[in-house]
């Protein structure tokens, strides 16, 4: 369970900001060719009366006009109104999203009217937009994000979508982000420098007590990669030395070291307080020491190593980056009804596979590298990733038929993978 900040609840409860009011912006709205096409598209044969087909399209103009204001409005009456109208056994969520769908037609840069949309979705649905386009609830997110990268909220909801293992890439960048870290960059976002009241409480609690290791990993949090913090016995700290100092006062707390790993880079170590030089992948070793029965960490911990590396674990025991994802997927069971449902698992070990190269499970049942990335289709069939490098296995003319029994030529693969976002 992910704790998020103070400020962020309080943030929820603060006051929506004054916008221009309906009078002023219905006409502007009203004016736009789209917008009228919308109207006509909704009314049907049954609106007899012109009040009506008044109510109607003042109604939609309400949605449409509120959609696209930068703050979240509760249009449910609105859309309920609509739907009696309009036909009393339509679902009221499919005449929401068809009215979002016409605002991101209508203005494509509008955040406010993906975030809307992508609420409207369950985790495994997908929506086809007006320009063909399709998207998961988690590429809505992603989009939304991209338009407005302020939105605190917008990382948090789409950190929610995600699974333990799961990572994602924004669109115009290439480093990949796991759920942890989204819900610290929307810490990171909404606790501005200097201003959390958590930071000033952890700061004079460790002027009573120096040696409460809690309040240095709390003040971490709440601290970014470039600040020094500067406690009231005059010390300086940067992030990264108070979780150092956290490890040190409280050497079995796990997530210390996780955030810390989370701070270094690839080729970077941190020095503990006892002399010993850490890297990212010896800190996940010592977290697995502390937390065993976390498979997660197994899949981080094979993320950090070369295919042809191996890395050692304090109980002696020797994994092989293939080893490790075969760990975070099947733990230390044979049963394949407990394997893992997350799609990235079987994709990363199939990444590690050469053609023709086959690896055991602990069921000892033997998978090629195009039968993992089906069985990864299966966990997820909306990673368009997963599409493209089973595509990148077939030989022309063959097929691929997937767990779900529906079957995929190669190109009919490529085509997949571009319609749900391949990187």
């Amino acid at each position: 369970m992910v704790i998020r900040s103070h400020s962020f609840m309080e943030a929820q409860s603060q006051p929506p900001q004054n916008h221009p009011s309906h009078e002023e912006n219905a006409s502007t709205v009203l004016k736009e060719e789209g917008t009228e096409r919308c109207f006509k598209q909704l009314r049907t044969d049954s609106l007899s009366s012109y009040k009506i087909e008044t109510q109607l399209s003042q109604n939609i103009s309400n949605v449409i006009l509120e959609t696209t204001q930068p703050h979240h409005v509760d249009t449910s009456s609105i859309i309920l109104s609509a739907n009696q109208i309009i036909n009393p056994l339509n679902d009221q969520s499919d005449i929401e999203k068809n009215l979002l769908i016409q605002a991101i037609h209508l203005n494509p840069k509008d955040s406010t009217s993906c975030c809307r949309l992508a609420e409207s979705l369950k985790d495994d649905e997908i929506v086809q937009l007006l320009s063909g386009n399709i998207y998961t609830k988690k590429q809505l997110y992603i989009k939304a994000i991209s338009l407005n990268a302020s939105n605190v909220n917008l990382y948090y909801s789409l950190a929610d979508c995600l699974k333990d293992h799961e990572t994602i890439t924004f669109l115009y960048g290439k480093k990949s982000y796991t759920k942890k870290q989204l819900y610290k960059m929307a810490d990171q976002i909404n606790t501005p420098p200097d201003t959390h009241p958590l930071k000033t409480l952890y700061i004079n609690q460790l002027g009573v007590n120096p040696n409460h290791g809690d309040s240095y990993y709390h003040l971490g949090r709440y601290t970014n990669n470039h600040e020094t913090i500067q406690l009231l016995n005059g010390e300086s700290y940067t992030r990264k030395q108070l979780y150092i100092k956290a490890i040190d006062l409280s050497p079995n707390d796990e997530r210390s070291y996780w955030d810390l790993a989370v701070c270094l880079k690839d080729d970077e170590t941190a020095q503990l307080l006892n002399g010993e030089s850490c890297t990212k992948k010896q800190l996940y070793i010592k977290i697995i020491n502390i937390s065993p029965y976390n498979l997660s960490l197994y899949y981080f911990l094979a993320s950090c190593l070369k295919d042809d590396e191996t890395a050692q674990l304090l109980n002696g025991k020797s994994y092989t980056k293939k080893q490790l994802y075969i760990k975070a997927i099947c733990g230390d069971s044979d049963c394949e009804e407990l394997y893992s449902d997350d799609g990235l698992l079987y994709y990363s070990l199939a990444n590690c596979l050469k053609e023709g190269e086959t690896i055991q499970l602990l069921s000892k049942k033997s998978y090629t590298k195009k039968q993992l990335y089906i069985q990864g289709l299966l966990c997820d069939p909306y990673d368009g990733d997963l599409y493209y490098s089973l595509a990148n296995c077939l030989k022309e003319g063959e097929i691929a038929q997937l767990l779900n029994k529906k079957s995929y030529t190669k190109k009919q693969l490529y085509i997949k993978a571009a319609k749900c976002g391949a990187r």
